[in-house]
């Protein structure tokens, strides 16, 4: 589905992605691979349900963690 990249500039840890959701919900629709940062898709969107999903992807080094939105 997607692949999300970060780069570490200290290099002395190894970055872990994970998902934070606005809505609990939506946890069931995404799943991101902490390792490599690819995004999937779980199950297919219900755009009578819902037309659109707003998530955080972040990147954690075990010191710092960085979040940024995707719509």
């Amino acid at each position: 589905f997607f692949t999300f990249h970060a780069r570490d500039p200290d290099l002395h840890h190894s970055l872990h992605f994970s998902l934070n959701f606005t809505d609990e919900r939506d946890e069931r629709l995404f799943h991101i691979d902490s390792t490599t940062g690819d995004l999937v898709l779980l199950r297919s969107f219900d755009r009578e349900t819902k037309s659109n999903y707003t998530f955080y992807v972040c990147a954690d080094d075990e010191l710092h963690q960085t979040c940024a939105p995707v719509h």
